[in-house]
């Protein structure tokens, strides 16, 4: 990161011991880059700044707002499976590519959206991934409402809670 050293948000380590009110008073506001040896070193903040930071973000929201993103695709969705096959979380993006409603999708095996021909080769897929963590990838052909099967992509990934395997992650892409 370059800064330069005749911005106001910018001071030298020797500067900020000689007027650290001046520059502790600026930080209130914005962060204040401290140089050494010319290069930026550290970053005087105010706490406020540092507790919204360093804050755990809110996963779910996350997750919420990635789902209905892809829901506005209708040709993608993310799918977070727990570690007994089930659907785990909000899945409008699922619902979107399924014509399954979300009340619905929250009950079911995930296995259980594939068609028959489709479900042991995405069920392998799976345990494959809890067992060794390694990500896979694979085809099938998923259910929708209407009757009719979607041929898709599916990549899978391990999701980890405390460095454990806590079920999978899958990425779903239509290909038709």
């Amino acid at each position: 990161m370059d800064t330069p050293a005749d911005r106001d948000d910018t001071t030298t380590a020797s500067d900020l011991v000689r007027r650290f009110g001046l520059w502790s008073e600026r930080a209130t506001r914005e962060p204040v880059y401290i140089l050494r040896h010319g290069r930026p070193r550290l970053i005087l903040a105010s706490v406020e700044l540092i507790e919204m930071l360093c804050q755990p973000r809110e996963e779910e929201e996350d997750q919420a707002s990635l789902d209905e993103t892809f829901a506005m695709s209708r040709g993608a969705a993310i799918a977070r499976i727990d570690r007994y096959g089930f659907l785990d979380g909000p899945h409008t993006a699922l619902a979107a590519l399924t014509g399954i409603g979300v009340s619905m999708l929250s009950s079911l095996r995930f296995v259980a959206l594939f068609s028959i021909q489709s479900r042991r080769a995405v069920a392998d897929l799976i345990a494959a991934v809890g067992e060794d963590g390694q990500p896979r990838s694979g085809s099938g052909r998923l259910l929708t409402e209407a009757g009719d099967a979607r041929q898709v992509t599916v990549a899978f990934a391990p999701r980890r809670r405390d460095s454990a395997i806590d079920g999978v992650v899958a990425l779903i892409l239509a290909t038709n």
